[in-house]
């Protein structure tokens, strides 16, 4: 009898803890949220050739482009140029816009931002560039560009809201490489891996990235005709 009841007052605590560990796994908490939507405030076409009218990656020029219009509090333009013949491109003036974005910012500082700090490892830089963004965002209330990248690849992608949940920091952002229609809620994960480190878990097409970093950006207001 009494190791029946010592069973069942383990049971009990075992049941208790865990439902504390999943009480907090499941925790949320919201550190800034600048009401950017990637449905509504992202381009409704993917960087792909066959959208924007380019045979190469534009997504630094959409990620800027889409935040000048969010800056301006306008409605973005939902055409897209056509391929012709497997082979021509007629080119709107939205492609050419988010060309010139993309060139204008890929300044000499992008190429140079991941390796301004050579003697850091990648998780330290993510921390301080992590940081960087927070600060950033919850002082302006915008979203802003980052830069993800791997040993092979570069990626933009624009963060709009940033999270805490009980292990790990939750950065959502609009990846102009996901499809219109299908996008779901995405987000960097960043967990701390030890005093000053974050590693960073974010996947994009086929490539998995591995650091981030805050990218300068200035909203540029449109012309009017």
């Amino acid at each position: 009898m009494r190791s029946a009841a010592l069973k069942k007052l383990l049971f009990l605590f075992l049941s208790l803890v865990l439902a504390f560990f999943l009480k907090e796994s499941s925790f949320q908490k919201t550190i800034i949220d600048t009401g950017f939507n990637p449905d509504i405030n992202g381009f409704r076409f993917s960087n792909s050739p066959a959208y924007t009218g380019w045979p190469f990656g534009v997504c630094l020029g959409m990620s800027y482009l889409a935040l000048d219009y969010w800056h301006e509090g306008r409605p973005i333009e939902n055409g897209y140029s056509i391929r012709i013949a497997g082979k021509q491109f007629t080119f709107n003036s939205l492609s050419i816009r988010i060309l010139f974005k993309h060139i204008t910012g890929l300044s000499p500082n992008v190429f140079k931002i991941l390796s301004d700090q050579p003697s850091i490892t990648n998780e330290e830089r993510n921390f301080l560039e992590y940081n960087k963004l927070k600060n950033q965002m919850v002082a302006t209330g915008d979203p802003a560009p980052l830069l993800l990248s791997s040993d092979k690849s570069g990626h933009v992608v624009v963060a709009y809201k940033l999270k805490d949940a009980a292990n790990k920091h939750l950065v959502y952002v609009y990846d102009p490489n996901d499809e219109y229609g299908s996008r779901k809620e995405r987000y960097i994960g960043l967990t701390p891996t030890g005093v000053g480190r974050l590693s960073l878990s974010f996947q994009s097409g086929k490539i998995r990235y591995e650091r981030m970093a805050v990218l300068p950006y200035a909203a540029e207001r449109f012309s009017e005709n």
